[in-house]
């Protein structure tokens, strides 16, 4: 078994923690910061250092919606994405990835809860999506990624106002003391999805060294939006 510690960023938000590797997991680097990594279906990276500019990320392209190497996955195995996101919460240490906190101190209207979000390279000149690694976030920092889905879920009813805003403050704030740019909130910018026909668009993975690509399951905007009304 090898230990390293728990790599910072350049705006650190949480102390330290020691990490014990497992079995077939090493250390890579790429672009001067350091991942986990192991091969369980697919290659999976996890980072060893907190990064809030996770949350100014772009939103999942329209017709990628659905299409995600957990609910791909678990097709062939069931347990795989129970084990991975786990796996990924342990080399966190439970902290999450842009705020910093610990599932134990988690507040609002979830306590001690963790997710495990999925971070894509997305290819805007040809509509392929690649996944870059996995990271454990807290509820207030999940929900501030997926702001759309956040937006949909107010409007909706289906949170209430003062949780949405609750959320947005975090997420402002926890960008604020880390010297980054103010999210812009606003779900009609555009997501650069429209010049690429939906039928092209699709998730890559490599799968046991063999390379499948997963295509939209929506043929247009419409088809969509109702499935998820």
């Amino acid at each position: 078994m090898t230990k390293s510690l728990f790599q910072q960023a350049d705006i650190p938000v949480c102390k330290s923690i020691e990490l014990q590797l497992k079995d077939g997991e090493q250390i890579v680097e790429i672009n001067g910061k350091k991942f986990v990594q192991w091969h369980d279906l697919i290659d999976i990276r996890v980072p060893l250092f907190n990064d809030p500019s996770i949350l100014l990320s772009k939103r999942v392209p329209k017709p990628l919606h659905g299409r995600a190497p957990r609910a791909i996955l678990t097709e062939i195995d069931k347990f795989w994405w129970d084990r991975t996101r786990q796996r990924v919460y342990s080399i966190s240490g439970r902290h999450c990835s842009c705020c910093g906190v610990h599932q134990s101190q988690q507040k609002g209207w979830v306590r001690n809860q963790l997710d495990c979000h999925e971070v894509y390279d997305v290819d805007y000149t040809t509509g392929t999506s690649r996944l870059a690694y996995m990271t454990a976030l807290c509820k207030f920092c999940h929900n501030g990624c997926h702001f759309g889905r956040l937006t949909a879920q107010r409007d909706t009813g289906k949170i209430q106002e003062k949780t949405f805003y609750s959320i947005v403050s975090h997420c402002n704030s926890v960008l604020k003391e880390a010297g980054l740019p103010r999210k812009n909130w606003d779900v009609s910018v555009n997501d650069n999805s429209d010049n690429i026909p939906w039928n092209e668009w699709n998730l890559e993975l490599t799968i046991d060294g063999k390379v499948q690509k997963f295509y939209s399951l929506y043929k247009d905007e419409a088809e969509c939006d109702a499935a998820y009304t």
